[in-house]
């Protein structure tokens, strides 16, 4: 149990390491016997998407990015050789893997081509507004959901997810609570999806003990899931300041991973924290370096540009990011991103600009965003703006974690 406590975990770190080589082991058997069966037939498209699915659930327990391009690579040659009764199949596949990689005008392409194989299907539909929810943002992509008739678990994921991003984090919460259950019972791995949700969730909410409920529910389907694992260790940082068991739990995940960008810069925050800046500096430096080219890099560019701004080696790398990024998608969250680089570079006109125009719609934006806004505002001498802002974002103090709520708190205190 967590929460005002310390860290329990069901089975010895030992025991997690074991089941972690244990299972990368089976999936490194089950690509041998696929790729044998491979050189064995004539149809070879149905032991690609077999190898591609292998190749996902090898990243998942390592973390290593070459394995999704493995998959995209196997499952476009399953693509060409299929008849065109799977063809749909294989670009929902295709738009799932490029999902996972921030390949959003790829995923986009491959959900809108299985529509016109299948042309009711709820999972392209649903794939679909994925794509355009990076893309386009909320307004365009929640088009996409009233024409799915069927509604599904991950029909109802979706519609929560809405809901939160609109600020009705009351009825997305409810919404996830009873497919949560529901999942649990008919869809394990749809039930780790719901769960991993209502987890973080919770955590915007300040519900620290429903956070650990629900990833213990998880853990129960999966005792080694890694996203899990990670959160609990976020929990113990944010909520009840046990460094050494965040810091001990996740050097253990770092540990039995190929690659973990996402472990550095949690380091690096608790690192931060504590005011130790050579181990923050040497964080930093790794974790830029890890996520400096390739699939890593469309992956935690979000990440590379909140860790780089403040840094006079990094600045003009991730300021042409956050330009590239915003021109691409040209969605709240970027413009946003874009608007803070200007700002700690003193260009406050752009950063303005920019600012103002994210608060047309501010939807979807996370507390570390709304916090950002609020600096801006603050430093610009719009204090009502500023105000609002910044209370919005003290709301989600727990996900902006020990560091960012002590910055938040400073300029809380200057409020009039």
């Amino acid at each position: 149990m967590l929460v005002n406590s310390t860290l329990v975990l069901p089975y010895s770190t030992s025991d997690a390491a074991l089941a972690i080589r244990e299972a990368v082991q089976a999936i490194d058997r089950d690509i041998t016997f696929w790729e044998e069966k491979l050189e064995r037939t004539n149809q070879g498209y149905l032991f690609l998407k077999k190898l591609s699915i292998c190749y996902q659930r090898k990243y998942e327990y390592t973390g290593n990015p070459d394995y999704l391009l493995n998959a995209e690579e196997l499952l476009l040659k399953a693509h060409q050789e299929a008849p065109v009764t799977i063809k749909g199949e294989l670009c929902q596949a295709i738009s799932r893997n490029a999902l996972r990689m921030h390949k959003f005008e790829m995923a986009k392409r491959y959900a809108e081509e299985s529509l016109n194989y299948l042309p009711n299907s709820v999972q392209s539909q649903l794939l679909s507004f994925d794509a355009l929810l990076q893309l386009k943002g909320l307004a365009v992509a929640e088009q996409q959901l009233p024409n799915v008739k069927y509604q599904s678990i991950g029909t109802v994921l979706r519609l929560a997810r809405v809901k939160q991003m609109k600020g009705e984090e009351q009825e997305a919460m409810a919404l996830l609570e009873q497919i949560g259950q529901k999942a649990q019972k008919l869809h394990p791995e749809l039930a780790v999806s719901t769960w991993v949700e209502l987890a973080e969730l919770y955590i915007r909410m300040g519900m620290g003990e429903k956070a650990v409920k629900a990833y213990e529910s998880i853990l129960k389907i999966d005792p080694i899931n890694y996203t899990a694992l990670k959160g609990l260790a976020w929990v113990a940082y944010a909520y009840d300041k046990n460094i050494e068991t965040a810091k001990g739990l996740l050097r253990f995940l770092q540990q039995n991973r190929e690659t973990s960008p996402d472990i550095l810069w949690m380091l690096a925050d608790i690192a931060a924290y504590q005011e130790k800046t050579e181990l923050y500096q040497e964080l930093l430096r790794r974790f830029m370096e890890v996520t400096s080219t390739g699939v890593l890099r469309d992956i935690y560019l979000t990440k590379v540009v909140e860790l780089g701004v403040d840094h006079p080696e990094y600045f003009p790398m991730v300021l042409a990011m956050a330009e590239a990024d915003q021109a691409w998608r040209p969605i709240s969250s970027t413009k946003e991103l874009l608007a803070w680089c200007h700002h700690r570079s003193g260009n406050d006109y752009e950063a303005l600009r920019l600012a103002d125009e994210v608060m047309q719609d501010p939807t979807g934006l996370s507390p570390l965003a709304l916090y950002r806004l609020g600096v801006i505002y603050q430093d610009l001498e719009e204090s009502d703006k500023s105000s609002q802002l910044l209370e919005k974002a003290q709301e989600g103090r727990f996900y902006l974690g020990p560091r960012w709520t002590e910055e938040l708190q400073v300029y809380m205190a200057k409020l009039p």
